[in-house]
């Protein structure tokens, strides 16, 4: 599943002390996956907090097609 590979990533990025890139494309995967999908969402928005406080950068990379759900969702929660 995506959020869990996302989740692995930024352990691995804290552990490491290093950023965290993530390179988005696709067609909207939370729509084709439903609700579990949604359930991802709290585990990588959490992760992205962690990062934030560990002083580590979190680059969100958005590639074409990027549907309107990955823009708002990922790059968004490194500002918040």
């Amino acid at each position: 599943m995506v959020g869990e590979r996302f989740v692995q990533g930024v352990k691995v990025a804290i552990e490491q002390k290093v950023p965290f890139i993530c390179v988005t494309a696709t067609g909207g995967a939370r729509m084709q996956e439903g609700l579990l999908s949604l359930f991802q969402m709290a585990k990588t928005t959490a992760m992205i907090a962690k990062l934030a406080e560990a002083k580590l950068p979190f680059i969100s990379v958005l590639t074409d097609p990027t549907m309107a759900g990955c823009r708002r969702a990922l790059p968004s929660s490194a500002t918040s």
